[in-house]
């Protein structure tokens, strides 16, 4: 009877095995054979002797010959036995005197379960189809492989479809050697692990940043918009004053009009300009003449003489001998600007 630890190692070993194919069956194709979990198979002539070896140096999988191996499909009873992969390998050690043809001892063999109506199996309940080969001949391959300098992964049979027989599969090379392989398997899946949180954090940090920058384009934009609306209450105020000053004709359309208005015996002495009025102190002998003169320039509105106050009503004087006109008298004119007139 095995005992409890040979029990625990057993399901220790077949969980691996599990496991192990599990992630085989998961892992893409071109991942498996570099992480050890597919190693390339040679097959072994009958008799197990003369293997020969493959190039390179990675460990292979012997497939022995089907004239080697014997196969018996074990039918399992109902109940707790009829899944456990355990439970089946002990209820063919415990039935091996009725269906293997040699002793036990002789004999290598592993159970591989058929789920119900696969390849043999009945509607409703599992079989352990065991495959069998004796030992001598499971020694000679062996021993062919170690003379070739092989690098054993396991022993197998040829199998048409479903999971294939490990005749060492309790081997501690083995183990070992499918062990170091999950575990080389788990260390990239917690290496890789953060990948992609890493690659979606750093996505999340280019999208903040490109957002920051729009906002940060557009408060410098608030504030331009901002500051424009200051300056327009800024100047509010003063709008109005600043629209009558635009339609005001400019200086030096003023002075031309003064030149053209004014006729050649006005002699100014000076000519004061504001933005709403023009003063003009100088000397004429026909005062009317200037006033009226001024009156008909266009962009002078209200002329008036100040000094003396009543040269537009006076008379122009009697011409003295020698001069052109009436005496020269002087005078002072003010007139205002007009707004918006050419």
């Amino acid at each position: 009877m095995p005992t409890l630890a040979s029990r625990l190692k057993r399901v220790a070993v077949l969980a691996m095995d599990g496991l192990a194919d599990g992630v085989v069956a998961a892992l893409p194709r071109r991942w498996r054979q570099p992480l050890g979990l597919e190693v390339p198979v040679v097959f072994v002539p009958p008799g197990g002797a003369g293997v020969t070896a493959p190039a390179g140096r990675a460990p292979v999988r012997l497939v022995l010959d089907p004239s080697d191996v014997h196969t018996v499909d074990v039918p399992l009873p109902k109940g707790g036995l009829g899944g456990a992969i355990v439970d089946a390998r002990g209820f063919v050690e415990m039935q091996a005197h009725r269906f293997m043809p040699l002793r036990p001892d002789l004999l290598a063999w592993d159970v591989v379960m058929v789920p119900p109506g696969d390849g043999g199996g009945t509607a409703s309940a599992y079989i352990a189809r065991v495959y069998m080969v004796r030992r001598a001949v499971l020694s000679a391959a062996l021993a062919s492989a170690v003379a070739a300098g092989l690098t054993l992964a396991g022993v197998t049979a040829s199998v048409a479809g479903g999971r294939a027989p490990e005749f060492l599969r309790f081997n501690t090379l083995r183990v070992r050697r499918r062990a170091l392989g999950m575990a080389m398997v788990a260390g990239l899946f917690w290496l890789a692990l953060p990948i992609p949180f890493a690659v979606a954090i750093w996505i999340l940090d280019q999208q903040t940043a490109n957002v920051e920058q729009k906002l940060a384009a557009v408060a410098k934009e608030a504030r331009a918009v901002q500051d424009l609306r200051d300056r327009i209450l800024f100047l509010s105020p003063d709008a109005p004053a600043t629209a009558v000053l635009l339609a005001q004709p400019g200086r030096g359309q003023v002075l031309d009009e003064l030149a053209l208005a004014l006729p050649d015996s006005v002699w100014l002495k000076d000519v004061t300009l504001t933005p709403q009025a023009v003063t003009l102190q100088g000397r004429a002998s026909d005062l009317a003449d200037v006033l009226a003169r001024v009156r008909a320039a266009g962009p002078f509105t209200d002329p008036h003489f100040t000094d003396p106050a009543d040269a537009a009503a006076a008379s122009p004087a009697a011409p003295v001998a020698g001069q052109s006109g009436g005496p020269v008298r002087d005078f002072t004119l003010a007139t205002s600007l007009a707004v918006g007139r050419p």
